[in-house]
C-alpha cells in the first residue's frame, strides 16, 4: 500500500471531499478511497498524477463488476476520470475554462446512467470481493 493515505490527502486537497465517479460528498459513513487509473499490477504507482478518489461502494463495484465484466467500460470510466483531472488543471491555471468541466460532466452523465441501471445487480453483493476492498 505505501503511501496511499498521503497520496489521498494531496487528492482531497486539490480535488475536493467528492467522489470522482459519483460526485457525491465523502461522510464519516461512506469515505474516499484511492483508486489506481493504472493498476499497480499492470505499473500503476501510488501517486497524484495515477490517483483518483472513488467512494468505498462505487469502487468495489468498478473493480468487483465492471472491472470484471465490461473491461472496456472499466477502461472508459478510467479515461473519463483522468480527462476530468486534466480540466480541472486546466480550469485553476486558465482560472474558468467551464467548457471541458462541462463537457466531461456530460460525458460522464451517460457512463453513470450505466452504472446506476447495473448497481441494482449488485444487491446481494459478494461477499468475497467486499472482504478484499475493506482490507486495503
Amino acid at each position: 500500500m505505501g503511501n496511499n493515505k498521503a497520496v489521498t490527502a494531496q487528492l482531497k486537497r486539490l480535488y475536493g471531499l467528492r467522489c470522482m465517479l459519483t460526485g457525491e460528498l465523502e461522510t464519516k459513513e461512506n469515505r474516499l478511497t484511492f483508486h489506481h487509473l493504472e493498476k499497480r499490477c499492470e505499473g500503476g504507482g501510488e501517486t497524484v498524477e495515477n490517483g483518483s478518489l472513488i467512494l468505498g461502494v462505487p469502487h468495489e463495484n468498478l473493480h468487483c463488476y465492471f472491472e470484471k465484466e465490461s473491461r472496456h467500460f472499466y477502461d472508459q470510466i478510467n479515461l473519463c476520470i483522468q480527462e476530468y483531472k486534466l480540466a480541472r488543471m486546466r480550469m485553476s491555471e486558465e482560472h474558468g475554462d467551464l467548457l471541458y468541466i462541462e463537457l466531461y460532466e456530460q460525458v460522464f452523465q451517460v457512463i453513470m446512467r450505466k452504472y446506476y441501471s447495473q448497481k441494482i445487480r449488485r444487491k446481494h453483493g459478494n461477499k468475497n470481493c467486499r472482504k478484499r476492498i475493506r482490507k486495503r
